[in-house]
């Protein structure tokens, strides 16, 4: 349904328009686009030094913030809007403070409902939405508004996905950070679309998503979810697998991991996970055949299970022509070496295109990561940078 005509939701965009100058720069849900507000997602304060112009909350949705997020914007900003739905803060303290306000004291007591004081920080693992449609199907939505259909059966992403609302939270925040709008985003290995969502929503109507995904019914979720959510216009979804040759090969897919599947995944593996594995024929790709030569690529995402050396094999020629491209990958030497390839000439050949490599830390940081120390490390995800 949409909220277009709802007097609380237009009320505080027009209060937002009004008394917000750096309107680019106030936070909230991303919902409120559809007002015409090009608001920045709230997850993104938790990592932020300097507190932005303006913050708005839906104080129906208050679980899902972070109780570090809420405690900053408390401490550091000015309330100065609050109805029934939403509240709002400003940096600018000339602003009027509406602290007395009955719906910011309401905003207030639903905090200690939640058991949430504005100086306590906790973790949180909020009650939420999602309904079961069948056929091993169903819908939720994510903590950063999008509609998201799962695959019931699958134990790797969609547990979190249901109950979190989110994935890979460390990831994602250095996701959102580097996707800006107008940028030309590939995806390889979509899985059921929760990076293409935000980086649908991030980029913009200016912006291009193309997304690859060998599962032929991950592939059908990632374009029902691009379709939901009004994205269609902007990407597409392509039902292949990426390789370093235009061929056909043998795609092994995990019935309960599908996260886990890929071209070299082992029964004896899956086993040991009380999994199967069944396979598929899947017609591969490479990326400097698919795209027309000065096709514009800013960003390139890879989680394809171990065969990232013979993607990035096969997009030479883009990597050559896109001098300012940024590529975020999993990096697991234990994938790479089963796929027939070592860590070493890998690393090598990432540092012969020119890219320094940074490892995404569990704060989100990015750390400058040498060739010993990729041979060494167990599992990561990295971003290669020119």
């Amino acid at each position: 349904m949409s909220n277009l005509n709802d007097s609380y939701w237009i009320e505080v965009s027009k209060f937002a328009q009004k008394h917000f100058s750096h309107i680019e720069d106030v936070f909230g849900p991303l919902a409120l686009r559809e007002m015409g507000l090009p608001l920045q997602c709230l997850d993104e304060l938790e990592y932020r030094e300097d507190p932005p112009s303006g913050v708005i909350l839906h104080k129906g949705e208050l679980d899902i913030y972070s109780p570090e997020v809420i405690d900053k914007i408390y401490r550091t900003m000015t309330p100065v809007f609050a109805n029934e739905v939403f509240v709002a803060f400003s940096l600018d303290k000339s602003e009027q403070n509406i602290v007395n306000s009955v719906h910011y004291k309401a905003f207030l007591e639903k905090l200690k409902i939640l058991g949430r004081s504005m100086n306590v920080s906790a973790s949180h693992h909020p009650h939420r939405m999602a309904v079961y449609l069948g056929n091993n199907r169903a819908l939720t939505k994510t903590i950063y508004g999008h509609k998201m259909y799962v695959d019931t059966r699958d134990r790797s992403l969609t547990p979190h996905i249901l109950l979190d609302g989110y994935w890979e939270k460390w990831i994602t925040n250095v996701f959102l950070h580097l996707v800006k709008p107008g940028m030309s985003v590939v995806e390889v290995g979509a899985n059921v679309g929760f990076y293409s969502l935000l980086a649908a929503q991030h980029i913009g109507d200016a912006g291009r998503l193309v997304c690859f995904e060998a599962n032929n019914e991950l592939c059908d979720i990632v374009f029902e979810n691009l379709m939901i959510n009004g994205f269609l216009s902007r990407s597409s979804v392509v039902n292949k697998a990426v390789y370093s040759e235009n061929t056909t090969l043998t795609f092994n897919i995990y019935e309960k991991h599908l996260g886990s599947s890929s071209l070299w995944a082992e029964k004896e593996h899956a086993t040991i996970f009380r999994d199967r594995i069944r396979t598929a024929q899947v017609e591969t790709v490479t990326l400097d055949s698919y795209f027309p030569e000065d096709y514009k690529v800013d960003f390139l995402k890879i989680d394809a299970e171990g065969a990232e050396p013979f993607i990035l094999q096969g997009a030479e020629r883009i990597m050559r022509e896109n001098t300012n491209l940024t590529i975020m990958l999993e990096f697991a030497p234990t994938l790479i070496n089963n796929a027939g390839t070592t860590v070493h000439d890998f690393f090598e050949k990432l540092l012969s295109f020119g890219f320094s490599v940074y490892r995404i830390t569990e704060s989100s940081e990015l750390v400058r990561m040498s060739a010993d120390e990729a041979s060494n490390i167990t599992h990561c995800d990295v971003v290669l940078k020119r």
